[in-house]
């Protein structure tokens, strides 16, 4: 999560995560019919870990440390626009993906990066 140059990155650890969650899924609701519906459980499985973390953070921002100025704020702030280490990471989240073989058969556009 944390690299030798300070940086740090979640992608690896939730993508591992998803990919447990849909073995148990599967191990407790049988095989996906076929690759949209693998996707759209993935789509779910990401929207709910996204509400909560959105919920964690909310209840972080609500501690009267942070006054009246809430941490997301600050983040929205530092984090706008697309640099070439966000080039960097989404290409990583790509491999990723087609490694652990969400789909029968990668897009090309996932897998060329456009």
């Amino acid at each position: 999560m944390l690299d030798k140059n300070g940086a740090f990155d979640f992608s690896n650890e939730l993508i591992d995560t998803v990919t447990r969650f849909l073995i148990e899924y599967q191990e407790a609701s049988g095989p996906f019919r076929n690759d949209l519906e693998k996707g759209l459980v993935i789509s779910y499985i990401l929207g709910t870990m996204r509400c909560d973390l959105e919920m964690i953070w909310d209840c972080l921002g609500e501690n009267e440390v942070f006054g009246s100025l809430h941490p997301r704020a600050v983040f929205d702030n530092c984090a706008d626009g697309e640099d070439a280490a966000s080039q960097q990471m989404r290409a990583h989240v790509k491999e990723r993906i087609c490694q652990f073989n969400w789909f029968s058969k990668p897009s090309d556009e996932l897998l060329s990066g456009d």
